[in-house]
């Protein structure tokens, strides 16, 4: 195989949300995606058959989206299109958008883009190409930690699927809601005050990607059917093998009856999380496992902390310091 690069052209298009990007940012991203598409299709010329699907959005999101019921249905369903199961995919996630079609670009995207991921189309242009439809790509910034990335793409993802199919019942929803509660989950309001105030923390790229990364069946494996409490450690450990806020994580909780709301409320309000520290257990190799059934024990009572340091061989002061 003789790979050239000069075979075809790369135009790209942001989604509008990101046109907004100053032109000297665009212009760095624009060669850094242009590069990318050229190394993946000249890659994938090599083959007979081609080892990656089309990207369809019509098909895998054929109907106009009215709620957030019809956003969780959605995102159960690209799972099984894509026989993805209900096993946790957080380290995965990237390796299914390129298999599946979209090309996953990872760099630095701007010091003061004040932006974490991107999403948009680029088309083909050669001799002997006709590239009328385009090929999604999504960009995150290198500078995330590994979950924090495929979160983003898991959001970036629901930016596709949903461009233009979110009705304006939903839409005028969320435009009742203030900007800045809008995308701060730290204000989430209980469900049992106005229906708005209830979506609060929860726009639609969110929701699609908490759904999408972590099914209810995933998250009951996790947590239990029924949970009395939660530990903030646990919340904490969730969010390092998910990439999900912990808000999020206890949103998840409550609508899935694992939770009762007034728990979800404490914890919410606890500056605790004003954010995760994603901690790490430095002094030996201890199973995913292990710790889910340590920090439930812990929560529900049946294991005291002093239990939990020695079960882990750390001292009750190094065990309280990870909090």
């Amino acid at each position: 195989m003789h790979v050239d690069f000069d075979n075809f052209h790369i135009s790209t298009h942001y989604h509008e949300v990101y046109r907004v990007l100053p032109d000297s940012i665009q212009l760095a991203l624009n060669k850094v995606v242009e590069h990318e598409a050229k190394r993946w299709h000249s890659l994938l010329q090599a083959f007979p058959d081609c080892p990656v699907k089309s990207f369809d959005s019509e098909s895998l999101s054929p109907v106009p989206v009215g709620t957030f019921e019809d956003i969780e249905k959605l995102a159960n369903d690209i799972r099984s299109a894509w026989d993805l199961g209900s096993h946790t995919i957080i380290h995965q996630v990237d390796e299914v958008l390129q298999y599946q079609g979209i090309l996953v670009v990872v760099c630095e995207i701007h010091p003061h883009a004040a932006l974490s991921s991107i999403n948009g189309r680029y088309y083909l242009q050669g001799e002997g190409i006709s590239d009328s439809v385009g090929t999604p790509f999504i960009i995150v910034d290198h500078r995330l930690t590994l979950e924090s990335q495929q979160y983003h793409l898991a959001q970036e993802l629901g930016r596709i699927l949903l461009h233009d199919r979110i009705t304006r019942d939903l839409k005028d929803v969320m435009a009742r809601i203030p900007c800045d509660r809008r995308s701060n989950p730290e204000q989430h309001l209980p469900e049992s005050e106005d229906r708005r105030k209830k979506l609060l923390d929860e726009h639609w790229d969110h929701y699609f990607a908490t759904a999408f990364l972590l099914p209810n069946d995933l998250l009951r494996r996790y947590l239990g059917d029924k949970r009395s409490n939660i530990d903030p450690r646990e919340l904490d450990f969730l969010h390092g093998l998910f990439g999900i806020n912990s808000q999020y994580l206890l949103w998840r909780a409550k609508n899935a009856k694992i939770l009762h709301e007034e728990l979800c409320i404490y914890h919410q309000s606890s500056p605790y999380h004003a954010g995760n520290k994603s901690h790490k257990l430095e002094k030996h190799q201890t199973s995913v496992l292990f710790l889910r059934l340590l920090y439930r024990g812990l929560s529900e009572n049946y294991l005291t902390e002093k239990d939990a340091a020695k079960l882990l061989d750390l001292t009750l002061d190094e065990f309280l310091a990870l909090n």
